[in-house]
């Protein structure tokens, strides 16, 4: 699957706590980020630990929004 990420994000909905297991970013927490309408899983949002930019930002899943 291919991601891309992206500062801001409109109609998400995040799951759960921020946690940094198992994250693809060193230095930042991930939550599951689903759409706000339908429920479908979209990707994930990531947010810094510590005082680093971004601050917070969001991998989406590119093909999320893809539906026939």
């Amino acid at each position: 699957r291919r991601m891309i990420t992206v500062r801001r994000a409109w109609g998400i909905e995040l799951v759960d706590w921020a946690t940094t297991e198992f994250t693809w970013f060193t230095g930042y927490a991930w939550r599951i980020a689903h759409c706000s309408d339908c429920g479908a899983h979209l990707g994930w949002r990531y947010e810094a630990e510590a005082a680093r930019q971004p601050a917070k930002f969001y991998g989406l899943l590119a093909e999320a929004g893809a539906q026939g």
